[in-house]
């Protein structure tokens, strides 16, 4: 989700559940013995950094999953990082009855934190994999994001990333070595945050899931419809469903009770499939000139609603860079990465909205560098999609 730039701000992560054992805090305790849960098919762990202008939408988002789980068959286990403005984070768990009655309960309660530190949130993934033990996991990010733009450089949006605690963000290599530390292989990552289906966030985390489903473009303040999302869990391609639930609530028709149009995006992204597509954007862009006519941006599709622009169509601009018969292998290997993709043709509301032309929209988002961008240019080298593909005219 976006900071509040527009109309309505975006945001977003979600899941929880519990197992056994006395738990102790090193920050405030609230051990208790706890019956030992049975080890399920799946555990959902949301991941909700809402210590910012989103904690409102908290509990609603809550009551939502709450909602989902009543809905559902069979139980899974759903476990959560909360962190919400004026309240220490909390990890909580959510669980079914079996008969559609959904308890809530605080498992453990810590002293006001920067929940994305680096070793605290790995030790809260591998804690509520060691509580939930299962076959499958699915990791919900929720909160503020920006694709990969760095946390640490004074830029145009002065919040981004992944990620936000009051004044702290996370680097996106940050959050793969997370990811990675943790010791967990997730089914799918889910963004609930803005802007975060990027060719260079998905290629950095490719080896922590199978899949990644996000939106290239904003997500709307209230985020992901969870009551839908919670029982598509059920379904034999979990990510295709969730992300069948989310273009089906965001299907551009009019929300009275939102008072606007109901417009957004969202992809499935093959995690296999993004090293062959880096090993075609770099034959194919080998012999590029290290430095292109920047006016080409003016005609790519944007997918940030900002005065200033750093985020494209990543098929947009192939094309636009090398022409439709040299974007051709590009776009063959581009359409291998979806296991799915959505959009409505438009994305916001009145002078700020943007146009999501079908016939040009290949769902993830990429960066053009711009030479006056050189703090965002000189940090972008160093993300592993510009170390293996060297693709960029980069200055």
């Amino acid at each position: 989700m976006l900071f509040d730039i527009r109309p309505l701000n975006m945001k977003h992560l979600f899941f929880l559940l519990i197992a056994s054992l006395l738990i102790s805090c090193d920050k405030q305790d609230v051990a208790r013995e706890r019956a030992e849960l049975p080890s399920l098919d799946l555990t959902c762990i949301i991941y909700m950094v809402g210590d910012n202008n989103l904690s409102s939408n908290i509990e609603s988002n809550i009551n939502a999953i709450k909602s989902g789980l009543g809905k559902m068959s069979h139980s899974v286990n759903v476990i959560a990082l909360v962190d919400k403005s004026g309240t220490n984070p909390q990890l909580l768990a959510l669980r079914q009855d079996g008969e559609g009655n959904v308890s809530r309960e605080v498992l453990r309660e810590y002293d006001e934190t920067n929940v994305l530190d680096t070793a605290f949130m790995a030790s809260v993934l591998r804690e509520a994999a060691e509580m939930c033990p299962a076959t499958h996991y699915v990791l919900d990010l929720w909160s503020h994001g920006m694709g990969w733009l760095p946390a640490d450089l004074p830029f145009y949006p002065t919040q981004r990333w992944f990620g936000q605690d009051e004044g702290a963000y996370m680097d996106i290599k940050d959050l793969a070595g997370v990811l990675q530390s943790s010791g967990l292989h997730y089914d799918f990552i889910m963004f609930d945050a803005c802007l975060m289906a990027t060719v260079e966030v998905a290629y950095e985390l490719r080896r922590s899931a199978d899949c990644i489903v996000a939106s290239p473009i904003e997500v709307w303040e209230m985020g992901f419809p969870y009551s839908t999302i919670m029982p598509a869990l059920e379904r034999e391609d979990r990510a295709v469903a969730v992300a069948e639930a989310y273009a089906a609530y965001y299907d551009g028709e009019y929300s009275s009770s939102y008072g606007i149009e109901m417009t957004g995006a969202i992809s499935v992204i093959d995690c296999a499939a993004l090293e062959h597509l880096a090993e075609v954007v770099r034959c194919q862009t080998e012999a590029l000139s290290p430095v292109y006519d920047e006016s080409i941006v003016n005609d790519i599709m944007r997918f940030d609603r900002n005065n200033y622009h750093y985020l494209y169509d990543f098929g947009d601009y192939m094309t636009k860079l090398l022409g439709e018969d040299g974007a051709a292998p590009v776009k063959e290997a581009l359409d291998a990465v979806f296991r799915y993709r959505h959009s409505t043709p438009t994305f916001g509301v009145g002078s700020s909205a943007i146009d999501l032309d079908p016939s040009r929209y290949t769902g993830i988002g990429c960066y053009v560098p711009r030479m006056s961008y050189t703090g965002w240019n000189n940090y972008y080298k160093t993300l592993q999609w510009f170390e293996d593909t060297r693709h960029l005219p980069i200055y």
